[in-house]
């Protein structure tokens, strides 16, 4: 009871934060409700014909000039024309009220304070003292170097942050790969890979390993060379790539427990690598829209409706995050490097 107290108070506080901000623009009427998949065909399809129209209504009246066409028949031109114009003026229109929109949305996110935000969504989320390094678009602690960063790969936004013990850094990743169709055309597919890295300060990790599901299908983290552990119960669940035949430090039999139970009641089981004192865990990956779809971006906050909900939209998101790194904690508090509470 303590504790909801505690993050009734953290949401009130946000609340008051955000609403003074909100406070210096004063624009109560705005939408900013994205149009319908409907709207934004037709909308194409008026991007479409209205310069079209316009084009064919010049060329028109350029042709019944030079053949001296009567007067009669030049209401095809006015009409096609003026259907034109139409559409040419309605896309204007909202062009350039949607960028407005996008502007104003912007202005209020970036006169945001979010690192305090953040910081105090972690202090009622977490016993522990997290504090929030950055919010940028790079991992302070880099993931492991089986994690393609380089080529059609982009970095989102990533949460990095301290505590006396350890540090983490918590985001994701786009990557863009291509896809044969049926017709034999290649079409760009966009996935997204959440990534967490954790670096222990007081419990350094010497051992480099994979650990994962053994039926995972993914041939990109099948480990070289594995190791079993003598333990069948854990074998049978995951398998462990290393060159080490000790394992007793990262993976004593608390620990391949911890692991086995964590297992059968989670929904998404990471991969676990340990590699240059830093645990990198990779979950699964899903699809997205391109680059700048905002699905599960840490700190990509997106309005959904109007002015009176602002708020309740920033705050969604800070709560969603914050789920999203106790969740992603709970599977580093499995090993013994780490406490988490």
């Amino acid at each position: 009871m303590a504790k909801q107290t505690e993050q009734s108070s953290w949401v009130q506080k946000s609340k008051n934060e955000i609403n003074s901000v909100l406070a210096k623009f004063n624009k109560s009427k705005v939408i900013f409700k994205s149009p319908t998949k409907k709207w934004q065909i037709a909308i194409r399809w008026m991007l479409f014909f209205g310069p079209l129209l316009t084009l064919v209504a010049i060329f028109i009246f350029a042709m019944f000039y030079i053949k001296k066409t009567p007067g009669l028949y030049y209401f095809i031109p006015v009409v096609t024309i003026i259907l034109g114009l139409v559409f040419d003026g309605f896309i204007i229109y909202y062009l350039i009220k949607w960028t407005k929109i996008m502007r104003l949305q912007k202005n209020i996110l970036d006169n945001l304070d979010f690192k305090k935000l953040y910081d105090w969504g972690l202090k009622e989320t977490f016993e522990d003292k997290i504090d929030v390094i950055n919010i940028s678009s790079s991992y302070n602690l880099p993931p492991s170097k089986v994690v393609n960063l380089e080529n059609n790969t982009k970095i989102d936004q990533v949460l990095n942050l301290h505590h006396t013990s350890f540090e983490i850094s918590l985001g994701s990743i786009t990557h863009k790969t291509k896809k044969k169709t049926s017709s034999n055309y290649t079409e760009p597919i966009f996935y997204r890979v959440p990534i967490l890295t954790l670096k222990p300060l007081k419990k350094p990790v010497k051992d480099n390993m994979i650990i994962q599901l053994v039926d995972l299908n993914n041939d990109f983290f099948r480990p070289a060379q594995t190791v079993k552990t003598g333990n069948p119960t854990f074998d049978d669940i995951f398998v462990v790539g290393s060159n080490q035949k000790d394992l007793s430090h990262v993976l004593p039999p608390s620990v391949q427990t911890k692991l086995i139970a964590e297992q059968q009641k989670s929904a998404t089981i990471p991969v676990m690598i340990f590699e240059d004192g830093i645990l990198t865990l990779i979950f699964q990956s899903y699809l997205v829209d391109g680059w700048n779809d905002h699905k599960m971006v840490i700190n990509d906050v997106e309005f959904f409706s109007d002015w009176d909900h602002v708020t309740n939209d920033i705050i969604t998101k800070m709560q969603i995050d914050l789920n999203w790194l106790k969740d992603s904690l709970n599977w580093a508090n499995q090993f013994d490097i780490v406490d988490v509470k």
